[in-house]
């Protein structure tokens, strides 16, 4: 789902830290960099899926951010 140009404008508009904004905005549009991709991509650097802390999850933006 795309988020309206609304929401976007005012994201834009919260004052935030340049740090933590590029935090949200990456957590947002799902592209934090996560294993799951990154395996996808290179699979040799990266050869497992799951999460290093709890190994029974792979490891994906919602997990790193909420879940694990």
């Amino acid at each position: 789902p795309t988020t309206p140009p609304q929401q976007w404008k005012r994201f834009w508009k919260i004052r935030l830290a340049p740090m933590v904004r590029n935090v949200w905005y990456r957590l947002l549009l799902n592209k934090w960099p996560a294993l799951t991709p990154l395996h996808f991509f290179m699979p040799q650097q990266f050869p497992s899926l799951f999460c290093p802390a709890c190994p029974l999850h792979y490891q994906t933006t919602r997990h790193m951010s909420l879940d694990c």
